[in-house]
């Protein structure tokens, strides 16, 4: 669906702070740069959060000598919210199909642009949810 490019933007209404984090550190880390812009807003309630990922990168496709044409990878985000006396946790998950590279390093470099999509597409999940309560 269409979503107004401000929507996402230092200026919403919300107060997030990340208490810890725990998985996949490069999914973490691209999740606290984006929601620290919601951290201070002392003008509206505190969502205390805990970050959990899981990133799993499985093999989906074989040729007929064995060799791996493709991979699966899955990023799985669980966040625990506390809000005053309430406690909730929501769930987001991400899946692309990537195929496999000859050169290792080339796809490494990919992976990583594509774990930062999943990090995006995950903070969006998560605003989104945070904004419709």
């Amino acid at each position: 669906g269409f979503t107004p490019l401000a929507f996402y933007k230092e200026d919403l209404n919300i107060n997030i702070e990340v208490l810890d984090y725990k998985g996949d550190y490069q999914i973490n880390s691209a999740l606290r740069s984006k929601l620290a812009i919601h951290k201070n807003n002392k003008d509206v309630e505190l969502y205390k959060i805990t970050i959990e990922t899981k990133y799993e990168k499985k093999d989906s496709s074989k040729d007929a000598s064995g060799n791996i044409e493709n991979f699966d990878l899955i990023a799985s985000t669980t966040f625990e919210i506390s809000q005053e006396e309430n406690t909730t946790k929501i769930s987001f998950s991400e899946k692309f199909s990537m195929e496999n590279f000859s050169d290792d390093f080339e796809e490494d470099s990919y992976e990583k642009e594509i774990k930062e999509n999943f990090a995006e597409s995950i903070y969006k999940k998560f605003i989104s949810h945070i904004l419709q309560k």
